[in-house]
Parts: C-alpha cells; structure tokens; sequence
C-alpha cells in the first residue's frame, strides 16, 4: 500500500507474514487481483531481532536489493524497505541497466487497523484502467520458492489491443562480455516493473529488446559492454480475456 494515506493502491492485494522464534525466519505470501487475475507471490526471510518492541527480519534473495521488514508490535505497523546492495561494477551497472537503484519502502496495512476500516485499497479502478492501456511487459509477482516470475503482456496485436499472462522462469543471463550465469536464480526483475521496448533510443544504451519465440522469453537491454541479456524459459502463455 501507498505510504501516503491521501494515494490508492494500483491494484488490491493481501499479505499474510508468518513468523517463527524458533527458526528465525518469517514467510510472506501475497495475493494479488490484477486485471480480473488472482496472482500469488512469496518472499523468506530471516530474523536478525526480535524483541517486546517488534522484529527486523532481512531477505537477501534477489541479486540487486536486500529487502528489510520492519514490524512494531507496539503501533502495529509493518514496513519493507528495498535497498540495493554493495556490488562489484558489473553488478551494479547490470542493475542500473534495468532501473535497480536507490531506497524505497511500502507500508502495509494491517488488518482491522484504522485505516484499513477506512477503506485499505483505496479507488483503484481509475489506476486499474490506466494500467491496462499501457502497451508493455509488467512484472507482476515473483515466486523465490518456485523462482517463476509472472509477466503481463499489454498491447496491440492486429489492431486489437490485448493481454497475455507469461509465466516464466530463468535460464541465463550475461552481463557485457563477461560469462554467461546459468540456472533459475540467474536473472533479475523488479516486481513492479514495467519493461518498454526500445529499439530506436537516442542513445544505444537506452535499447530495450524483448522477443518471444516459441518457449523462450528475453529481454535484453543496453549496448556493447554494458548490455545486460536475459534468457527465460515459458511455462504459461495464455490470453487475458476481457471482463
């Protein structure tokens, strides 16, 4: 949810966050509802505090960003706070190309609290139908248990405008001139993310190429040494119909 009360949420969604002392680790599961389509999403972490005041529990699971959850039992407030990492060059730039950079945070809303009697989602069907006419690949959720990502598709196929659901998951990427990385953790999106292509950019750097053919999936951005080429194996390519 938007950390500002007065902004609304894109889409509803739900998280339910389990956590347990003797483990010291915490699993949160998100359902979301995009575009008329149930989505569910996962993230594990582990606990770095707890104490009467709350827990700080920490995921590192993604390449670029270590992500932070923050629950105070006093007030009942939950916040996760996505930071990048310390990274070698070729990291960094690989995650630059693809617009990992800085700090943010989302705020939850928790169950039964003041706000969410309020109203928890907000108005989102002006968000909701704006989203939908934007022609390009949303990513909308990430599996690290299953390490598929879920992509939807929006645009105009035969003078038609659509939306496709893709499930995919990882098979390599390369960063410049460097060795390819091999398996379902060797590539990086950001949920959230929206990938335009670009294949007339002002400047080679700016090039944004993403093909579909067959059962493989890429995305490939930037140019020369510092392109970034992401290879995806398809596990589900199906038609959004419409509501």
């Amino acid at each position: 949810m938007p950390s500002n009360p007065s902004q609304h949420a894109d889409f509803p969604s739900e998280t339910e966050i389990d956590c347990a002392r003797q483990s010291r680790s915490c699993v949160e599961a998100t359902a979301e509802y995009y575009l008329g389509h149930p989505h569910v999403s996962t993230e594990y972490y582990e606990i770095v505090k707890w104490d009467d005041n709350g827990l700080i529990a920490i995921s590192s699971n993604a390449i670029c960003t270590t992500q932070t959850l923050i629950v105070s039992f006093a007030d009942k407030s939950i916040t996760a706070t996505h930071s990048i990492k310390k990274l070698n060059r070729e990291t960094a730039s690989a995650c630059k190309t693809f617009e990992a950079s800085g700090t943010f945070s989302k705020v939850f809303v928790v169950k039964n609290s003041e706000r969410w009697m309020e109203n928890p989602y907000g108005s989102s069907d002006e968000a909701s139908d704006n989203a939908s006419k934007r022609e390009g690949y949303r990513v909308i959720s990430y599996d690290s248990s299953t390490h598929q990502w879920t992509i939807i598709r929006s645009g105009t196929f035969d003078g038609k405008f659509i939306m496709k659901k893709l499930v995919v998951v990882c098979v390599s990427s390369v960063f410049g001139n460097s060795r390819p990385v091999y398996g379902p953790e060797a590539c990086e999106l950001i949920v959230g993310q929206m990938i335009v292509p670009n294949l007339a950019p002002k400047t080679p750097s700016d090039t944004v190429m993403v093909t579909e053919m067959g059962s493989t999936f890429g995305i490939l951005e930037g140019f020369g040494d510092e392109r970034y080429d992401q290879e995806f194996k398809i596990l589900k390519n199906q038609i959004i119909p419409d509501n």
